[in-house]
């Protein structure tokens, strides 16, 4: 499926030294009018100055599963 706009909404960030979480929302609307709405909450962990490790999990608010079939694949 192909998205005419995408929006991050970030709901809170927090940082301890070489870790960093947050919780977003992905909001995106396809170009046939669905709407796509996941919450995703991160942890990553920093080395020099760049992120060296990420973890996420994902839940679907609005869309469907193929939307999250995205997510997982990466594109």
């Amino acid at each position: 499926m192909e998205y005419s706009a995408v929006r991050f909404d970030y709901l809170s960030v927090i940082g301890e030294g070489d870790r960093i979480a947050d919780m977003h929302l992905v909001r995106a609307k396809a170009k046939d009018g669905q709407q796509l709405t996941i919450k995703v909450i991160s942890l990553y962990t920093l080395r020099d100055g760049r992120i060296s490790r990420a973890e996420s999990l994902s839940r679907l608010i609005e869309g469907t599963a193929e939307d999250l079939q995205l997510l997982v694949r990466g594109e």
